[in-house]
């Protein structure tokens, strides 16, 4: 199930699989930079209920300072965080 679809092809499936099997709802974030991640990532844990997780695909250099920021002020939780090359991804559970 995808929540948003702005695909830039930035990035190889396979490396997002691990992370896409544990999570409800995926974000494709990439090539998009300050602040479009994280508007889109509140918009979408906004839909969400509480104990679901979505995962984020992000490019963007300052996105795990930005996520990590963006959690902490929100409740939600940063589950988890991977960069692969200039790849970011993030599993976030929702408050």
């Amino acid at each position: 199930q995808q929540a948003d679809r702005e695909s830039s092809g930035a990035y190889d499936s396979r490396v997002r699989e691990d992370f896409k099997e544990m999570s409800d709802l995926s974000l494709d974030a990439a090539g998009l930079n300050c602040p479009l991640p994280i508007l889109k990532t509140k918009k979408i844990l906004n839909t969400m209920s509480a104990g679901q997780s979505l995962e984020v695909i992000a490019t963007d250099p300052n996105s795990l300072d930005d996520f990590k920021a963006f959690c902490k002020a929100s409740g939600h939780t940063l589950s988890s965080t991977n960069q692969d090359g200039e790849i970011y991804r993030f599993l976030i559970i929702c408050k």
